[in-house]
């Protein structure tokens, strides 16, 4: 997120990856999850609209997550990104993620 915003909206990214999947892990609605939190509009508009400018990347990462090759070709070169930064940052994420579980 740094590469197309600033460390503040980074940090927002990173909310909106990691509260993404809310609904499946608890079985609620998002809507529902968020209400009590202190998100930012970016962050929920991202998450229970599907508009700002943060869903690119979070399709992107949807996307990885399915190994759409094809989609995520595309969208890489949409967003300016090389595969390479985008495959290392992923590869990030999970070693993030399974450091925490």
């Amino acid at each position: 997120g740094q590469i197309h915003f600033g460390k503040p909206q980074a940090d927002d990214l990173f909310v909106v990856g990691a509260f993404s999947l809310l609904d499946a892990l608890f079985g609620q609605p998002l809507e529902k999850l968020l209400a009590p939190l202190n998100l930012t509009q970016s962050i929920r508009e991202t998450l229970l609209q599907r508009k700002g400018p943060y869903v690119p990347l979070l399709v992107l990462s949807e996307v990885i997550e399915s190994a759409d090759e094809a989609r995520i070709d595309a969208l890489h070169r949409d967003l300016q990104l090389d595969i390479e930064t985008v495959h290392y940052t992923y590869s990030d994420a999970l070693a993030w993620a399974e450091k925490i579980i």
